[in-house]
């Protein structure tokens, strides 16, 4: 028999047997349909179980075969219930007497049904509902981006708290507000239009009637919308981002939007300041790729909408480019000019006299200095405190330049100072250009003229100043400090640091820069006090007063990980810990020593247990530097622990050979000080150095070869 016969004939045959059960169930319908009877007369529950299984045997007795019965079943009066139990005892039955598994009625085809009849009863229904929240929510989405360029909102002043709080807020008003819209109207469909509201034949009479009659909830919910458009609006209006622009000639060494972005970064006091910059190479690329998206017009105006509403930045920088030395500059917000200025890098300029520093960088630091004073007009809870006080674009261009390109050389003359000088006397309140200037004159001086304890008040006033700008009532600080700090375990025991926020302290580079300079002069000033000869109350008192703020820095040092470069925390983490190893005694271990740190202590002492004192602790201190970073590769840590145990008198200690497990040699002073010699400003300051007064005496040798001579 050819196989498509058989096939037809296996259809003729379920055919027959559906007739024949839709004929049995139509005469078990008539007797079974009184429930009093039917429902509790056992032999015809049993003639129909048996007839059901005789019907999908014959149907076929597969899972199609099982569906179709159940079909059948229901359609003769029979609950789904009822259908189902019939049919899945008639396969396990089938299935018992022939030792097949069990069939189950769970296929894709029952999946495709199910979705069939979500799509037809709850899908298609919530559709319309769907398309008009969406629409709403557009809808309140672009009035709030139009509402951002108009008069009320297109310049005003703004704090990342308010801005965060009005784009939560009214975000999830821009949505629910259209939903409950709907929600009340379905409630209005189904009550038949109360509150005088009446129903009519399309749904703009309907919207029309709704808005006629202001009831309560209406003006409520028409209220929530607009909230969600002023809150948006607010939103986009006062946004922290700026796309940049520069036109005219940006090859080679002329002005691109990469240098003023560079500026920018250095300038603002750290890389996540939260300033969005978008260059406008990358604006315009970014619309031509979204209508590349989709080959459909309406989605790709879709898309270019979207884009439209999120992806402008408030804030437009245009650079034109008139030469290699000189650009005009447009600051605008929400379409309103807020800045024009034409900048010169040479000539008559205020950068004329940086020569080190090329033009085009010149003209970058101006355009990012005149940015920030006029972004900080709008934002002075972020940018104010990272600009230290400084209000000029010109000082604040002078004290970038004069520190980026103008390197400190100790002993001689330094162009930078000049720079430094003149930004300060262009902005007196520019606290950190005051505070590189002293720093560059205190590390100029010579061994005679060296001031120490003068550059010490110094630091001592500037920390105070910042502190001052930092601080915040009394009880916030200490929640401040106690949330974040194990419940104040390692709050910082300076009266000054516990009035500052926490939050601000962490994130204030030059506050950083302050705590690192004053270590370092309390260093100088305790080993000039110990080559003095200095009575043991004077070193004590010196000793306490260098712990005044370790414990501050040495927690801001641990969290500036997060935003500086590794190489940098991990110098100034490194620094930090010779620093307590000078003022810890030779027989005890530092304190507030991390877990790792503390066990790598105590394993390199038990090592070197029978090593002589001065080997055991050496091994100690540099396993406890190896947690931190390679000193060995890094300049100012390499020379930082060789002065410490220049004054210790731990010069080229050999290693013990009574040691069962001998452990590796210290470094001595002469290999950390080859290390440190790498950086010429390093060498220079070796030999006005306090610290290393006993190697300029007894190994002048060593400083000559590795240093060079002795600045005249």
């Amino acid at each position: 028999m050819h196989p498509r016969a058989g096939t037809e004939s296996r259809r003729r045959q379920a055919g027959l047997a559906a007739v024949i059960l839709c004929a049995v169930l139509a005469l078990g319908a008539c007797t079974g349909g009184d429930s009093t009877s039917a429902a509790s007369d056992e032999p015809a529950r049993l003639t129909l179980a048996e007839r059901t299984c005789a019907t999908l045997a014959a149907l076929g007795g597969d899972t199609d075969a099982a569906e179709r019965t159940e079909q059948l079943l229901i359609a003769q009066g029979r609950s789904k219930r009822q259908a189902a139990s019939l049919v899945q005892s008639c396969l396990v039955a089938t299935a018992e007497a022939t030792g097949e598994d069990i069939p189950t009625t769970t296929s894709p085809q029952d999946l495709g049904t199910l979705w069939e009849r979500l799509d037809a009863r709850v899908l298609s229904a919530l559709a319309p509902i769907g398309m008009f929240v969406l629409i709403g929510t557009l809808a309140i989405v672009l009035l709030a981006r139009l509402l951002a360029l108009t008069f009320l909102m297109r310049d005003l002043p703004s704090r990342p708290g308010t801005r965060r709080a009005s784009a939560i807020v009214g975000g999830a008003l821009a949505v629910l507000a259209p939903l409950a819209i709907a929600m009340r109207a379905l409630w209005i469909v189904r009550d038949d239009g109360p509150g005088g509201i009446l129903i009519g034949e399309s749904p703009w009479s309907f919207a029309w009637h709704a808005l006629a009659s202001p009831t309560g909830p209406w003006c409520l919910l028409l209220g929530a919308a607009g909230a969600g458009i002023v809150l948006l609006g607010y939103s986009f209006a006062t946004r922290l981002a700026v796309t940049i622009t520069v036109t005219g000639d940006t090859t080679g060494d002329h002005l691109d939007s990469v240098r003023i972005m560079t500026a920018l970064d250095a300038m603002a006091g750290r890389t996540t300041s939260g300033l969005e910059y978008p260059v406008g190479t990358d604006v315009t690329s970014a619309t031509a790729a979204i209508k590349d998206l989709s080959g459909n017009s309406a989605v790709a105006a879709a898309q270019a909408l979207v884009a439209a509403i999120f992806g402008g930045a408030p804030w437009t920088v245009t650079v034109d480019n008139e030469n290699a030395s000189a650009a005009s500059l447009t600051i605008a917000r929400n379409g309103r000019v807020r800045a024009a200025r034409r900048i010169v890098a040479g000539g008559a300029g205020p950068l004329a006299g940086a020569t080190r520093a090329p033009v085009a960088d010149r003209l970058a630091g101006l355009v990012a200095a005149h940015l920030l004073t006029t972004l900080r007009q709008r934002y002075r809870s972020e940018l104010g405190r990272g600009l230290h006080g400084a209000r000029d674009p010109d000082s604040i261009a002078l004290h970038w330049v004069a520190t980026s390109w103008y390197p400190v050389q100790p002993g001689g003359s330094h162009e930078g100072i000049g720079l430094l000088e003149r930004a300060t006397l262009l902005d007196p309140g520019n606290r950190a250009a005051k505070a590189t200037l002293d720093n560059y004159e205190y590390r100029m001086g010579t061994v005679a003229t060296r001031p120490h304890a003068t550059y010490r008040d110094k630091v001592r006033e500037a920390l105070d100043e910042e502190c001052d700008e930092l601080s915040v009532g009394p009880v916030r600080a200490w929640l401040s400090w106690t949330v974040h700090l194990r419940f104040g375990r390692h709050r910082p025991s300076t009266p000054q640091l516990r009035r500052v926020l926490w939050t601000w302290a962490k994130r204030d580079a030059l506050l950083l820069r302050l705590l690192q300079s004053y270590q370092a002069v309390m260093m100088n000033l305790i080993a000039e006090a110990r080559v003095a000869g200095a009575a043991p109350d004077v070193l004590d008192e010196l000793l306490q007063e260098s712990e005044r703020y370790s414990r501050a820095l040495a927690i801001l040092t641990r969290v500036a990980h997060r935003r500086d470069p590794t190489a940098l925390t991990a110098r100034r983490s490194m620094l930090n810990l010779v620093a307590a190893l000078k003022r810890t005694p030779t027989d005890q271990r530092p304190k507030d020593l991390p877990r790792r740190e503390r066990r790598a202590w105590d394993e390199a002492t038990e090592r070197a247990k029978d090593a002589d004192g001065a080997t055991r602790r050496m091994l100690a201190e540099e396993a406890v530097l190896a947690k931190r970073g390679r000193f060995q590769d890094d300049a100012a840590a390499a020379y930082s622990l060789a002065c410490h145990r220049a004054l210790q008198g731990w010069w080229a200690p050999a290693p013990a050979a009574s040691l069962t497990e001998p452990p590796p040699r210290p470094t001595s002073v002469l290999e950390l000080l080859t290390s440190a010699f790498r950086d010429p400003e390093i060498g220079a300051w070796a030999w006005s150095d306090p610290e290393l007064e006993v190697v300029r005496r007894d190994h002048r040798e060593w400083l000559e070869e590795l240093a060079g001579p002795e600045p005249s």
